[in-house]
């Protein structure tokens, strides 16, 4: 059974830009703390023998930054749910990626002005590049509460959407599979109730006698029913990591990277894409 405790969170891009873009994002950041109060265009910086060396430090900095934010933003992700833990998940958000982010880039400028056995007091750091810091994680945060709200919202939709077409009542029919799994090349059901029980149907066989409304092949060796899905976090490679409701909440389950995006269409309410 497709079933896995996690022992460490999985981390992976979910809906932040990817490692790339980062960088790119950081390369811009780490010019602008170089040239933040400096008299000279960016043409006449470059004929500079000094804005080189300050460039790579400060893309450096910004770089470590914004990869310490992306990875906390992924383990708070996978630990405290939007949905489910919106205001303990703010307060973790505002503490870890934006407080201590920020301490982390003043700890990281003190280490490399004493490199260079400069203190950091005579030097106009706090003046110029730690405003442009502070900046520059309050927009990582501004951005990372943004989409994972909007998500949310989205989601509180299609909830909203299947309460009105169940008359406001979670109806299930516990004869029903809530739970249809392959090991081996053998399928099983798992009922609302708990109970297994083996078919000779397989998967694909399944799916096509179920609701597309209902059902969702996540991968291939797992249908899951919708009723069972509390909410989703993003993992590893651009996968979907499952949060499942009673009694399943103990299992691991997660979606393809093929499946992820119909996943999330279908999830959030369009139900033609299964």
């Amino acid at each position: 059974m497709p079933m896995q405790k996690i022992s460490s969170v999985e981390l992976g891009n979910g809906p932040y830009p990817n490692f790339y873009i980062r960088l790119v994002i950081c390369l811009v950041i780490g010019h602008f703390m170089v040239s933040f109060g400096e008299r000279e265009n960016i043409f006449e910086l470059l004929q500079l023998s000094y804005y080189y060396p300050a460039l790579g430090s400060s893309f450096l900095i910004t770089t470590i930054i914004c990869e310490f934010i992306h990875y906390c933003n992924q383990n708070l992700d996978a630990n405290y749910s939007w949905r489910t833990k919106t205001r303990k998940r703010l307060i973790m958000q505002i503490l870890v990626c934006g407080i201590i982010a920020v301490a982390l880039a003043a700890i990281l400028a003190m280490i490399y002005f004493k490199a260079n056995h400069i203190s950091i007091t005579d030097t106009s750091y706090f003046r110029y590049d730690f405003t442009v810091i502070i900046c520059f994680v309050a927009i990582l945060n501004l951005y990372s509460i943004v989409v994972n709200l909007y998500e949310l919202k989205i989601l509180s939709r299609k909830n909203l959407s299947n309460k009105y077409r169940t008359g406001g009542k979670n109806i299930i029919d516990t004869s029903m599979p809530a739970i249809i799994y392959s090991v081996n090349r053998v399928c099983f059901d798992l009922k609302f109730d708990g109970e297994k029980l083996g078919t000779y149907k397989s998967l694909k066989e399944a799916l096509a006698s179920l609701p597309s409304s209902d059902y969702f092949l996540v991968n291939r060796s797992l249908i899951v029913h919708r009723l069972c899905i509390n909410d989703y976090v993003p993992s590893d490679s651009n996968t979907l990591k499952l949060n499942m409701k009673d009694p399943f909440e103990g299992m691991s389950y997660y979606v393809s990277q093929r499946n992820a995006v119909a996943f999330k269409r279908w999830f959030n309410g369009n139900e033609e894409i299964g």
